[in-house]
């Protein structure tokens, strides 16, 4: 991750949201966008955590959806 020098890094919640809601919607995609994204790349905390739940949840072979 790049070193902003305290500046606001740049970012878009919409995106994350429409990440995390396809994670969400098909499953069968984490495996895939997970070996590009980290937790770091969500700017909101919550975003983060929801992330976060549905690797755990997909490691546990559970679907986020349910």
């Amino acid at each position: 991750m790049e070193n902003y020098s305290g500046r606001v890094p740049p970012y878009n919640l919409d995106a994350e949201l429409c990440l995390l809601n396809l994670l969400i919607a098909r499953p069968d995609k984490i495996l895939e966008i997970s070996s590009d994204l980290s937790l770091s790349h969500f700017y909101k905390a919550v975003h983060q955590e929801i992330y976060e739940a549905i690797l755990a949840l997909d490691r546990l072979k559970e679907h986020p959806d349910c």
